[in-house]
């Protein structure tokens, strides 16, 4: 039932048994996964729980740590949520208790492993990212938390920087480029012999404009 919002990888994996996982049902009905004698989210109303975040737009969500994903529900309405998984097994034995599709009825949600984020994150149209983190499964696993946390900052940050560049400079370093190549012929002559003198190479950069005459004049 829930597999349409699981990722190949988990999709793949097998599930056994986890003698620290048992439900128990809240008061509106709704199973609770409680690991290790610690419920993930509340016995009463676990769908309150996602009133606390929300995503401003064009801002992707990455949830570190699934449980049973209720406190991801509203901030789902309002742009795409990629869960990452913390234990796998974990997280299959509680999917298979949970309709994702009554929670996540416009499918605005997909689970995977940390490996598949950089594949599933929809760079080019999220300006930005936002990181939550669950408020249960993030101390049980404290360790891999801070590592995932760590990791997404390492790879995802610069992305954006460069992605960013891109939008602000992208038709005037197209601009560049084009008119490099236009007068390349030019300079498609025999070998130089130059000595004792230093070899400046332009990119399309944004601000080679900018540039040409402070490198004329050095």
């Amino acid at each position: 039932e829930n597999e349409k919002f699981c990722s190949d990888k988990l999709r793949s994996l097998s599930v056994q048994k986890d003698e620290d996982l048992e439900f128990t049902l809240s008061k509106d009905s709704l199973p609770v996964p409680i690991y290790k004698k610690k419920a993930l989210h509340s016995r009463y109303f676990p769908l309150k729980e996602s009133e606390k975040y929300t995503s401003k737009p064009n801002c992707a969500t990455i949830a570190i740590g699934v449980g049973g994903v209720y406190h991801l529900t509203k901030v789902a309405t309002q742009a795409p949520v990629i869960a990452v998984s913390l234990c796998h097994n974990l997280t299959l034995q509680i999917l298979n208790e949970i309709s994702l599709d009554k929670l996540f009825p416009a499918g605005n949600l997909q689970i995977i492993t940390l490996e598949e984020l950089p594949t599933y994150f929809p760079f080019f149209t999220c300006d930005s990212y936002q990181i939550i983190l669950h408020p249960v499964l993030s101390t049980i696993f404290q360790n891999e938390t801070n590592q995932v946390v760590q990791w997404i900052q390492n790879i995802f940050n610069p992305q954006f920087t460069n992605i960013k560049t891109q939008k602000a400079f992208g038709k005037k370093r197209l601009k560049n480029a084009i008119f490099n190549l236009s007068n390349t012929q030019q300079f498609c002559t025999a070998p130089l012999e130059i000595e004792n003198k230093a070899i400046i190479v332009c990119g399309a950069g944004p601000s080679l404009d900018l540039s040409l005459s402070l490198l004329q004049k050095n």
